[in-house]
């Protein structure tokens, strides 16, 4: 009797301490769910910075639609001791995926600027134009500069032109994905060649003043889906970024 007395007190002991366990465990889950939601809503917020969509761009990224829908039948925990640690778990995991799809978006995203030194000469929108003084639209800005000084590319990403482009004179364009590209335009000098890889900050070109120019600047446009974007968002999102 003595040793079921025993037994029986030694079984409580071990499922208290399972269940402590547990929620120890459960506990841990919560800090680090707490934490990914934190990165999300974050990157989220510097994405709405530039303009875009975090929904969409992800999509793009990963080829996937978010679009989802159906009646709400919520799931019931499967009665085992750690059901609500295996939910909590799995909560986690779809929060995580979330979160490297974001951060792959955001290392496509061009977020610096191209050049070192400048003086924005012209902004994004209706302007009056440098040379007629007419009104027109301008998508891009303009980053007056020293001729011959070196320009960046603003993210990684492969070369889908270089070359003579009209008025913009010599131009490269930079594909990085998810329907993202840049464009650097008025060069003096191209260093790239098409299909080429390129890197965050390798060097791509020479500040110049070729085609429909008034002086050493450089026309820079960024693209989403063939629309052009306010670089100006994009550089104020990268700000945030690194005060932060």
């Amino acid at each position: 009797l003595e040793d079921g007395v025993q037994m029986r007190v030694h079984i409580t002991g071990l499922e208290n301490s399972l269940v402590e366990l547990a929620r120890s465990q459960k506990d841990a889950v919560q800090r680090l769910t707490d934490h990914t939601l934190a990165n999300i809503d974050g990157v989220e917020k510097l994405i709405d910075i530039t303009g875009l969509k975090a929904k969409n761009l992800i999509s793009s990224v990963t080829g996937q639609s978010s679009a989802q829908g159906g009646p709400f039948i919520a799931a019931l925990q499967d009665g085992e001791p750690a059901g609500s640690l295996k939910a909590s778990l799995i909560n986690l995991d779809s929060y995580l995926v979330q979160w490297g799809a974001l951060q792959s978006a955001v290392r496509r995203l061009p977020l610096t600027v191209p050049i070192d030194y400048f003086q924005q000469t012209s902004r994004f929108g209706k302007r009056k134009d440098p040379i007629n003084g007419k009104w027109a639209m301008h998508y891009g800005i303009d980053l007056g500069g020293i001729f011959k000084s070196s320009v960046y590319a603003t993210a990684p990403g492969v070369v889908s032109y270089v070359g003579w482009k009209g008025k913009f004179g010599r131009l490269v364009e930079i594909n990085h994905g998810a329907g993202i590209k840049t464009r650097y335009g008025h060069l003096h000098k191209t260093l790239v060649k098409k299909g080429q890889k390129i890197g965050f900050r390798d060097k791509i070109g020479l500040l110049g003043s070729t085609g429909r120019s008034t002086g050493a600047h450089l026309h820079y446009e960024i693209q989403s889906g063939g629309r052009p974007l306010d670089p100006m968002k994009f550089i104020k999102a990268g700000r945030y970024v690194f005060q932060n």
